[in-house]
């Protein structure tokens, strides 16, 4: 295999390319809410290419620092090179810095103002995970940086391709985001609580238990959800019942992960809560895609109805059994 095919195959494992697909859901929404979506077509092509070096960047960090606890949470090595022995600290720091000038040439070629974004975006994977802040082994304030660095940064990309100023609509729908995605990323802790705990690592889970966990899932995922509901609300009553719908699912999911008594129980549950909390994200793309449109109404209301039943089938009609979900979940 020629040196350019194998490092593009270890840049394939480490993008994750579901996570990378929430990533873009985060730049269109803002597109989408400045009715941009399109707009400049090769900008927007050429900004997802730099959140996804950007990300390449991030994984490569993290998984060279924790590599010992990887060995742990991801014993089959899925999507972690270093684990699964298809590549060496050496190539990861390659990869790394080829991604970063990748990143780079991407934004300078959008926009002198994303050159700032894709900064914060570098700095954020650097503290997050290399010495000596190595953020992510502060219990309160790695979550709050992985939100920065998966909300705030492609966000602010979005709000760069649409050419227009922010508006008070952009600071409350990137804090609803921001809310809900750190109710989600608490979660993380679940998955690799045998390998954080073998290891030190102090996360919200192993300091404060379950119930606090949950508990601050919920408030987090709540408040996010009050503030997208208002948001939507600007748009018509429709938008902001389905956003309210939404986010009532995710807060009954909250629920069973309380109760759910066994480590298999609560990866699937996760795992469910995160697929939902994608569809709310595709809920809100159709709502500004309806605004848009000038959509009246009653075909507002039948559209989201449409589109959330979609995604309830998805999640029960077609769910994949426990296993499966949870697998989709460690990915």
């Amino acid at each position: 295999m020629s040196t350019a095919a194998r490092f593009s195959r270890i840049a394939w494992a480490v993008l994750r390319f579901r996570v990378a697909a929430m990533l873009w859901l985060f730049m269109f929404i803002p597109l989408a809410a400045h009715h941009a979506v399109g707009a400049q077509g090769w900008r927007q092509a050429v900004a997802a290419i730099a959140l996804a070096a950007s990300y390449i960047c991030a994984t490569t960090a993290n998984d060279i620092a924790d590599e010992h606890v990887d060995r742990v949470n991801h014993p089959a090595g899925r999507g972690r090179p270093l684990v699964a022995g298809t590549a060496s600290p050496r190539d990861m720091w390659v990869l790394h810095w080829i991604a970063a000038a990748v990143a780079g040439i991407c934004a300078a070629a959008v926009s002198v103002w994303m050159l700032p974004v894709m900064l914060l975006s570098l700095t954020v994977n650097w503290t997050y995970s290399l010495k000596p802040l190595q953020l992510s082994y502060r219990s309160l304030l790695a979550p709050v940086v992985l939100t920065a660095g998966y909300v705030a940064v492609p966000y602010l990309t979005g709000l760069v391709l649409t050419g227009a100023a922010p508006e008070r609509r952009d600071a409350y729908l990137l804090l609803g985001l921001c809310l809900l995605f750190l109710g989600r990323i608490v979660l993380k802790d679940f998955r690799d609580q045998a390998g954080d705990q073998l290891h030190g690592k102090p996360t919200l889970l192993l300091r404060h238990g379950k119930a606090a966990t949950v508990a601050a899932s919920a408030a987090s995922v709540a408040s996010g959800v009050v503030v997208l509901t208002l948001v939507a609300s600007t748009v018509s009553d429709a938008a902001a019942l389905a956003i309210a719908v939404a986010g009532a699912l995710l807060l009954a999911l909250l629920a069973g992960l309380a109760r759910a008594d066994n480590p298999q129980s609560e990866h699937a549950t996760i795992a469910d809560g995160a697929a939902a909390g994608n569809a709310l994200l595709i809920m809100l793309l159709a709502i500004f895609a309806l605004e848009q449109e000038a959509a009246p109404p009653a075909a507002q209301a039948l559209i989201l109805v449409f589109v959330g039943l979609v995604m309830a089938a998805k999640l029960t009609l077609v769910r994949p059994p426990a296993a499966a979900r949870q697998l989709a979940y460690r990915g």
